[in-house]
């Protein structure tokens, strides 16, 4: 996370990408780089030109390191936002009046669904390729969210001994 002032405006600027002048010869407002909390660069100390070049050098290397990821998971989140769009498109039809219901048990399956052991290759067929995808991910997106939400009651419980 880089820090600086703005010195037209006297606010306090934070971004996740270098500022134009950070480390370079030109100089501008000091910035200030954090990395998990702790400060691990200040251009207003001095360093060497070598250093000076790495450091700049680093920081948009990973910048755009960073847009290019985020730029390849909003294509992912496209398709598969796509896909799913596709599939509540050709189920709308088929769900009756029980909707909620069915909604309510089609995640029960992909909870307590059998793995792909369980499932013969002749109850696959065209359509249930979709509806599997559909499902192993509804699974894994269940799994990281009850991961991280261990992992936050386990952060939680550090910081309260009393409980």
């Amino acid at each position: 996370m880089y820090q600086w002032v703005d010195p037209e405006t006297g606010t306090t600027q934070l971004s996740g990408k270098p500022p134009a002048w950070y480390r370079s010869v030109e100089g501008g407002p000091r910035v200030f780089v954090f990395n998990r909390g702790k400060v691990v660069d200040d251009t207003g100390i001095d360093i060497s030109d070598e250093q000076r070049m790495a450091l700049r050098t680093n920081a948009f290397v990973r910048a755009e390191e960073d847009r290019l990821a985020a730029k390849e998971k909003a294509m992912e989140a496209a398709k598969l936002k796509a896909m799913i769009d596709k599939n509540v498109d050709t189920t709308s039809g088929q769900k009756g009046e029980d909707s909620e219901l069915s909604d309510q048990s089609q995640e029960i399956v992909v909870l307590e669904g059998p793995d792909e052991t369980e499932i013969g290759e002749e109850a696959i067929d065209e359509g249930k390729d979709e509806d599997n995808f559909i499902e192993k991910m509804k699974a894994l997106i269940a799994e990281w969210d009850n991961k991280r939400t261990e992992e936050a009651m386990i952060l939680l419980l550090q910081g309260n001994p009393e409980k």
